[in-house]
């Protein structure tokens, strides 16, 4: 009988076909990417400042693939004098297995608390502490609270990280208790789910749809028109599709059940071709004042902020790229500046765009909610310049909105309006794929490990990051003049040579 851990009972409950293939292929699941990996070095580094809230604690150091280590030390240590146990690990009769971040010890029983580098406490953060109550307590262990050691969200990085300032503690001990029944029955379904020959692993279903599909669509070659590709599908629409047996796009109609996202999608679909509504996209185009300046940032994130002042995954501006349009048919000029230094680069960074930027026309942005709120944390970090900032958001036009507001509408976007959707759709010739860094995670991970943890290959690191965010902006720039065609005002070739 295979054992049952916590992050194997966590996969079922994204879908049991998750468990399934981890117990018997696992080859077919998608490994971890680089980016999630930096994620868990995120978590990891703040489950160092967790424990210092803890004195006198002692961890279970063996691997943690070497079960038969883990529980030997883990009962020397229970069968000792220690109040506080870090990663200990319990496994039952049964083969359930946990390994819990910390357990404390009071005169009536165990504390059970669960690290999470997040900002607050999720769904799963309960069922991973149910399941360990559990454990627990079929070993003849009383627990008598649990807890969620998250980070706090409104810390803000002093010179000297204090754990008690960064770390929050919630106890859901009731929340967990209310959920205890349910895992019972859960757990036995997973059990019995690890003995199948075989396991369906459609998303009609999942238990966590939008964790599920990525995992899916990897082990899966999905056609483009599946109904698993309708836009903001929820897991309802999943399910009466499958049991009705409808597969494509192409079988369902723009009816009242769906959004408007939804809908457009569809008759693109059956259209077969762009669906343009010219004037839409001339009164967008018409609300625009030459100059034109086309700006994209590239930010930095962390759980444990780099800057003093900055809060937990604070967005902090690295990076800008701008293009300029002083007129339909002016040159073409770009702008460009990167931080490489390690102090916080709000004030160099702030004092080049406003050297850049002229003082009228219309800043472009896609999706310009992020660009204006880079604008806004830059003006708290520079009060100086707080004013110009401010006035840089007051003109500043979201280019998507031609897109969003179904102006233009194309099935190949698949409902997104996401430029790494659109560009390749209205300017085939531009691409991301050629490029060292093809995606703003990447970027961030790789700026922040360069100047931070300083690994090898800075150099080409910040070349990448140039060529990357260029194409950013370059791509709005393309895809505004095809909107100028589109909208009759004017046909500009594109110049996908300048990049």
């Amino acid at each position: 009988m295979q054992h049952l851990s916590k992050s194997d009972y966590l996969k079922f409950r994204v879908h049991p076909a998750f468990l399934w293939y981890q117990k018997h292929s696992p080859n077919v699941l998608p490994k971890p990417t680089d980016n999630q990996k930096y994620t868990f070095q995120q978590g990891d580094e703040f489950e160092q400042y967790a424990k210092q809230l803890f004195e006198g604690g002692v961890e279970v150091a063996a691997e943690h693939y070497d079960f038969k280590e883990v529980l030997n030390q883990t009962r020397q240590l229970l069968s000792g004098e220690w109040r506080v146990v870090f990663q200990p690990g319990f496994m039952t009769d049964d083969r359930l297995y946990c390994r819990s971040d910390i357990i404390e010890k009071t005169d009536t029983g165990w504390i059970l608390y669960e690290v999470k580098s997040s900002t607050s406490v999720k769904t799963s953060h309960l069922f991973d502490l149910a399941f360990q109550k559990k454990v627990l307590q079929q070993l003849g262990h009383t627990v008598t609270a649990c807890r969620v050691l998250h980070i706090n969200k409104f810390y803000k990085r002093k010179k000297v990280i204090r754990p008690e300032s960064l770390v929050a503690i919630r106890d859901v001990s009731e929340e967990v208790a209310e959920i205890a029944n349910k895992v019972d029955k859960e757990v036995a379904e997973a059990q019995a789910v690890i003995e199948q020959a075989e396991a369906d692993d459609h998303p009609a279903f999942a238990g966590n749809l939008a964790e599920w599909m990525p995992i899916y669509n990897h082990i899966h070659d999905v056609a483009d028109d599946s109904v698993l590709n309708l836009t903001s599908i929820k897991p309802s629409q999943v399910k009466e599709y499958f049991f009705a047996g409808i597969e494509s796009l192409h079988e369902l109609e723009p009816s009242s059940a769906l959004n408007d996202r939804q809908k457009w999608q569809i008759r693109a679909t059956k259209n077969g071709s762009p669906l343009i509504d010219g004037e839409k996209v001339k009164t967008f185009l018409d609300s625009l004042q030459y100059p034109l300046y086309f700006l994209d940032y590239e930010t930095s994130a962390y759980a444990i902020p780099f800057y003093e002042g900055v809060k937990p995954y604070q967005q902090m501006p690295f990076q800008y790229s701008l293009h300029k349009l002083d007129s339909p048919q002016s040159p073409l000029e770009h702008y460009e500046y990167l931080h490489t230094e390690k102090n916080n680069p709000a004030q160099q960074l702030t004092e080049s765009l406003l050297g850049d930027l002229g003082e009228t026309g219309t800043v472009l942005a896609w999706f310009d909610k992020f660009e204006k709120y880079c604008n806004r944390t830059l003006a708290d970090f520079v009060p100086e310049h707080k004013d110009r900032l401010h006035d840089i958001n007051k003109h500043m036009k979201d280019l998507r909105i031609p897109f969003a507001n179904f102006g233009y509408v194309d099935a190949r976007f698949g409902g997104s309006t996401s430029i790494k959707n659109v560009l390749p759709v209205v300017v085939p010739q531009l691409s991301y794929k050629s490029l060292g860094i093809q995606e703003g995670g990447a970027a961030q991970r790789l700026w922040q490990q360069v100047v931070f943890d300083s690994v090898d290959g800075g150099e080409q690191v910040f070349n990448d990051l140039i060529e990357y965010c260029k194409l950013d902006t370059l791509a709005m720039v393309e895809i505004y003049r095809v909107l100028l065609a589109v909208a009759g005002l004017e046909s500009v070739k594109t110049q996908s040579s300048l990049f």
